[in-house]
This record gives structure tokens, sequence and C-alpha cells, in this order.
């Protein structure tokens, strides 16, 4: 478990797991030849998400990386989380992205243009079902700090 006792904050989850779901935008709109790296951020970032929902209700998270298995620990506490079949459908989808950054001897999960129109739909449901504190974190988040660092770009040379 990792806890907020060890220094992890709700709002670093959340903003590395927009962050992530905005680069996997990216890469899906760039070309078919980056969909699996598109997966496989938008998994991470849905994970990221998730994972703060739990921090914020427990002080800790599991470091577990299946969506199926965030939204069940979720579920103990708020049983009608995600409670939608499509959405279930949509998570059960997602979970094998978690690993399609490697290679697979036996084939990868495919990863299609189509998938993009899904992920939305997801990051919608999750953020609407997050606490209210959550979303007001969200609304706050300064783009030019993350994870305790200054993000700018720097002059060549």
């Amino acid at each position: 478990m990792y806890t907020a006792k060890q220094g992890f904050k709700t709002t670093d989850l959340l903003q590395f797991g927009l962050d992530h779901l905005k680069a996997a935008r990216l890469l899906f709109e760039a070309s078919y030849e980056t969909f699996d790296s598109a997966g496989h951020l938008a998994h991470l970032g849905m994970e990221l998400l998730l994972k703060a929902i739990l921090l914020s209700a427990n002080g800790e998270f599991p470091n577990e990386h299946d969506l199926l298995a965030l939204v069940g620990a979720i579920r103990l506490q708020k049983p009608e989380f995600l409670k939608d079949t499509d959405l279930e459908r949509i998570v059960e989808h997602f979970r094998p992205f978690a690993v399609i950054r490697y290679p697979d001897a036996n084939g990868s999960k495919s990863v299609g243009s189509e998938d993009w129109e899904q992920i939305k739909r997801l990051r919608e449901a999750i953020i609407e079902e997050m606490p209210q504190r959550l979303k007001n974190e969200i609304q706050r988040l300064d783009p030019t700090k993350k994870g305790g660092r200054i993000l700018m770009e720097m002059p060549k040379g």
C-alpha cells in the first residue's frame, strides 16, 4: 500500500492521471503507430484517477494496476461506483492496456482509434463520480507545477 503518510497526494495523482490522458489523446491523434503507447497511457491515467479516489477516502491506495480491482476497492465504500453495464464493459475492455507497453509473444490487445471515445466516456464518468473535494482539486490544478516541480520551456543553448 502507498499512503498519504508516505507523502502521496491526491493532487499529484489527479494531475499525473489527467496529464497521461492528455498525452494519450495526442498519441491517438498522431498516428496508428502510437496507438499502443496511447492505450497504455490512457490506462495509466484512469488508474491514477481511481487511486486518487482511494487515497482521498482511505489515506492509502494499493500497488495494483487492474482497473477492475481498483473499481472494486472503491465499491467497498461506494457500492454504486461506475455501476452501469456499459461503463463496466469499458473498464473490462481497458484492463489489458496495462501491459501493452511490452511486446507479447502471444499477441497483444488491439488498440484502435475508436478506443478514444470510450476512454473519454470512462474518464468523464470517473470524474463525475468523484467526491466534490477532488473535483475542486482538479479545478485548482496549476499546469505550471507538477509533482513538486515547476514546468517550463527552456531556451536552447
